[in-house]
């Protein structure tokens, strides 16, 4: 693949197979041993890829070809020396390790980035009522064109530090990169890089990828959900490969199996979502569940759902994160006959909402975040039958207009703005239901919420909320996790 600064559009009325990419195991070369091996010179820095978004994108892929610290007195510092990429979208509030280094412990001001293949996808609905979008691509960004921005020094002392690289999507793309007449190209990426704990527990939830090995000391290896290795040509012209994270992750003590028993019924190919701790730049597994326990010929790919036509007959969801045998991107058409709907396990009080919090083939719409897999390499009858269906969490950025309380729940009435996924595919043609208002959905949060606000969540105020969103008969509702400050247009 060869991108330049090119903008493509489609236009989709029927169906668009997706983009068959080849499967190549990943490698990403980590810290390991324990914190206390390290020389006293030099600290463990893992760096935590997140982002800050409203909901124009779709996805937004992009590879680093390199990241560097600058100390105080001007020495720079390599911490990504090997090409390696993410998609940020999913990560907008949530945050994923991107790899952890040893390097001098010290005082550093600022930092640099090289970034190369970069792309950037818009989901609409067209007049005709089929579904449009944009796509943009850049090749290696010119320098100038990145920036990252340290608020404060970045002090890297003691056993481990980590530092968290937030991708601000707004500045990094113009808002009407997603305009039909637009000639906006390429991309600018801007980042904030901040230091986050030292030498402290950090929690991680949903972390999604395939396994890859097990490891004689008991951990294993899961290389993460945003895909396969990507090809692209460098600044030289020559072939360059970049990678998707690899983790290594031993289970904490009194860790939760869900799907199986243990480590030892683990499989090289099985789909896994975790709630890890990074501790002295290690992962260690609170949560480990298995949704699809056959590893053979798996593929699993993740994104919002787009449509359907009935609740039987095919489904097209948008795969921005895929790995397996064979990868599909881009709009996928599949069968839900007979396939297993399921609800992510990291969110335990179903059972207590206010609402039939149910995720089923009656139920499922449109904009709907899940992670779909598939044992078939080949599509049949134009679509791929997939095995299981899954809902998992994801970020809105909206407008709260009112608050309240229901039982043991915080209720936030949320407006969502027009260019939001599920207000612009409830105008689709063909649909099976439709949702009553679909530019309102319903947050809940309990106490163990996480608010990330700067200020008390209050009506008028814009924020972002993280969390499964279920269609209870029409009606828009969130089971939240987390809260963080919203993007203001």
């Amino acid at each position: 693949m060869t991108p330049g600064n090119d903008r493509c559009s489609f236009l989709y009325s029927h169906l668009l197979l997706s983009l068959a990419i080849s499967p190549i195991l990943i490698a990403l070369a980590a810290c390991s041993g324990a914190a206390g091996s390290l020389p006293r010179s030099t600290t463990a820095v893992t760096v935590l890829a997140t982002s800050t978004a409203d909901d124009r994108l779709t996805q937004f892929t992009m590879a680093f070809s390199g990241l560097s610290l600058i100390s105080s007195t001007g020495k720079e510092v390599p911490i990504i020396t090997s090409p390696i990429y993410t998609e940020f979208i999913h990560l907008n509030g949530a945050e994923e390790p991107l790899l952890t280094v040893n390097i001098p412990s010290g005082t550093y001001t600022s930092a640099k980035a090289s970034v190369g293949f970069s792309t950037l996808y818009c989901i609409a609905v067209a007049q005709q009522g089929g579904l449009d979008g944009l796509s943009w691509s850049s090749g290696n960004v010119k320098s100038d064109k990145v920036s990252i921005t340290l608020p404060h020094p970045i002090q890297v002392s003691g056993g481990s530090t980590a530092i968290q690289l937030n991708l601000l999507v707004g500045p990094s793309s113009s808002n009407g990169v997603c305009d039909i007449e637009s000639t906006h190209s390429g991309v600018a990426p801007s980042f904030m890089l901040t230091e986050v704990t030292t030498d402290s527990t950090r929690n991680i939830s949903n972390l999604q990828g395939v396994v890859q090995s097990i490891n004689d000391d008991g951990s294993f290896t899961v290389s993460s959900i945003d895909g396969a290795n990507l090809s692209y040509d460098g600044s030289s012209g020559a072939a360059v490969t970049a990678l998707p994270p690899q983790w290594q992750v031993s289970p904490a003590a009194g860790a939760v199996f869900q799907g199986i028993h243990g480590v030892s019924d683990l499989q090289a190919g099985q789909p896994v979502d975790m709630d890890v701790t990074l501790q002295n730049g290690l992962l260690a597994a609170k949560r480990v569940s298995v949704y699809d326990t056959n590893a053979g010929h798996l593929s699993l790919f993740s994104g919002p759902l787009l449509t359907s036509n009935s609740v039987n007959q095919p489904v097209i969801a948008w795969a921005r994160g895929a790995i397996g045998a064979p990868h599909y991107f881009g709009m996928t058409p599949f069968s839900v006959a007979g396939a297993k709907f399921g609800i992510s396990s990291a969110f335990t009080n179903l059972a207590e909402l206010p609402f039939s919090a149910k995720f089923d083939v009656s139920s499922f719409t449109w904009g709907q975040a899940v992670d779909v897999t598939t044992h078939q390499s080949l599509f049949l009858n134009q679509y791929l039958p997939v095995t299981t269906v899954t809902l998992v969490p994801q970020t809105i950025n909206g407008a709260v207009q009112a608050v309240s309380t229901n039982g043991s729940f915080t209720e936030y009435t949320v407006s969502l703005a027009s260019y939001d996924l599920f207000p612009q595919l409830a105008l689709q043609w063909g649909q099976s239901g439709h949702l009553d208002s679909p530019a309102i959905i319903t947050v809940y949060a309990d106490q163990n919420t996480q608010s990330q606000t700067a200020v008390p969540i209050a009506a008028g105020g814009i924020y972002r909320f993280n969390g499964l969103i279920f269609n209870d008969n029409g009606m828009l509702r969130m089971d939240c996790a987390r809260i963080s400050d919203g993007v203001i247009d």
